[in-house]
């Protein structure tokens, strides 16, 4: 995976390499504007402070999307002007949320009309969220440049 430490050059996005202005694409014929950054859920759930994206590019915390990475989009209300929380409130309910899924200590209702339309069961399966270890996250904080 494409972590930051390698410089601003370029970043691997599957099989194509892409600076910052370049337009790529992937093998499924989508093209990138821009690379996506993220943050493994793990890197996520040793957070104890919120980093702006400089600072985490600069540590080689943050990762550049690939096709078929396993995203979860956290969209969040600021606390603050300057800093979206600053006092990781509002951040530690999304770790201990994800914690709770990857370990199934929490159920999880599944929005009832995709209920009703048969794509999944009332309840989030528990191998899903085990399978959260694996995933990212994008938080626009330490996500966007």
């Amino acid at each position: 995976l494409g972590a930051l430490s390698r410089g601003r050059g370029g970043q691997t996005m599957g099989n194509q390499t892409c600076t910052c202005h370049d337009t790529c694409s992937s093998e499924e014929g989508l093209e990138f504007k821009y690379p996506m950054y993220v943050v493994s859920v793990p890197d996520v759930l040793a957070m104890t402070d919120l980093l702006p994206h400089q600072t985490m590019a600069t540590a080689g915390t943050l990762q550049v999307y690939q096709p078929g990475m396993p995203v979860i989009f956290v969209s969040h209300q600021w606390v603050g002007f300057a800093h979206p929380d600053g006092q990781m409130k509002q951040f530690n309910v999304l770790q201990k949320a994800i914690s709770n899924l990857i370990t199934a200590s929490a159920d999880v209702a599944v929005c009832f009309i995709t209920v009703a339309l048969g794509r999944l069961s009332a309840l989030l399966d528990k191998e899903v969220g085990k399978s959260l270890v694996d995933a990212f996250v994008w938080y626009d904080w330490f996500s966007v440049p």
